[in-house]
């Protein structure tokens, strides 16, 4: 199972990353364990929190992300507004990872 959650969605006292966590069960009612140690299959680099969200993990391991905003020259940040790129997870056992990138906005 894959969830998306934004700093701002988790309870007072707790933190996280901006991203997509997965987790495992043995069926859809069962107890779910995070899927990898860092507990994220996908987030945004530390000097971009809100480049990329509102991830879809599609059965077939394509993620498509909305581009919030990008880091510019100058320190600020612009408006994104489109689709990123398409990624391709690996899924073995407990262990998710990106392994390659398509186009923008790819949707087999």
């Amino acid at each position: 199972m894959f969830t998306i959650s934004h700093k701002f969605t988790f309870a007072p006292g707790l933190s996280g990353w901006d991203g997509v966590y997965g987790f495992i069960g043995s069926a859809l009612r069962s107890d779910y364990r995070p899927s990898q140690r860092q507990r994220t299959g996908l987030g945004n680099l530390e000097d971009a929190p809100t480049q990329q969200y509102s991830h879809y993990v599609m059965p077939t391991g394509l993620v498509e992300s909305f581009i919030d905003t990008v880091p510019t020259a100058d320190g600020g940040t612009r408006f994104g507004g489109t689709l990123a790129r398409t990624l391709v997870l690996s899924m073995k056992g407990n262990q998710t990872r990106p392994t390659k990138q398509l186009d923008y906005g790819f949707i087999p």
